[in-house]
């Protein structure tokens, strides 16, 4: 018994909407269901679990254009960064220049702060802010499972883009640099685009930012 994750691919722009769960108790929290509201809520239900919480790694619409739907499907709470707020108000915006349906900003339950605790059942994950990406982008770890999920933050050999508003390089390297290379050996990270990769190897390889 453990942290167990799984994995669907949703959206327009193919996000990783992840599901963690504490097998010792079916509960669990979904992370960016940014679409596919039947194909997340299926991965959901398969599992049998009660959803704790609805959390986004930032706001953009491709990551929270299926929250408010999850929410209300599974009688949830969604949670975001507290700086992610003018992000959040623009999802109007955004989805008709990345061409998803019309979607309304979902009601945030909670703002999450760096440190803060964010548990899957009975164990323990942690906020780690990692602006860059967007101004409140997030990174959620679970150290004693060497889990670390990084939304648009980091990737297999890339990074987050920083070319839309709120974006900025320089802030996205000190957090992946400074927050996320300094994070204990043998942690495996999964992103909100593309395959889970070695934070080790990231560390090393990646080519915008080594340690």
């Amino acid at each position: 018994m453990g942290l167990m994750l799984d994995k669907t691919v949703v959206g327009l722009l193919d996000v990783n909407a992840y599901l963690l769960v504490d097998e010792a108790n079916a509960r669990g929290v979904l992370v960016d269901p940014g679409g596919d509201i039947e194909r997340v809520a299926a991965m959901v239900e398969r599992h049998g679990v009660t959803l704790e919480a609805v959390i986004a790694t930032h706001g953009h619409v491709d990551h929270v254009a299926a929250v408010a739907e999850a929410c209300r499907r599974f009688q949830a709470p969604f949670w975001i960064h507290e700086a992610e707020a003018p992000v959040l108000d623009t999802v109007p915006v955004q989805a008709r220049l990345f061409g998803f349906p019309a979607t309304r900003p979902p009601q945030v339950d909670r703002w999450l702060k760096d440190g803060d605790r964010v548990d899957v059942g009975s164990l323990e994950g942690r906020v780690l802010a990692t602006p860059g990406h967007t101004p409140g982008g997030i990174c959620l770890f679970f150290e004693a499972a060497s889990l670390l999920l990084t939304g648009d933050t980091l990737f297999v050999g890339s990074v987050g883009r920083t070319d839309l508003p709120g974006g900025d390089t320089e802030a996205l390297r000190r957090s992946i640099r400074d927050r996320l290379y300094a994070l204990p050996e043998g942690v495996t990270f999964y992103p909100g685009h593309g395959p889970r990769g070695a934070l080790d190897r990231e560390r090393l390889t990646n080519p915008f930012v080594r340690s």
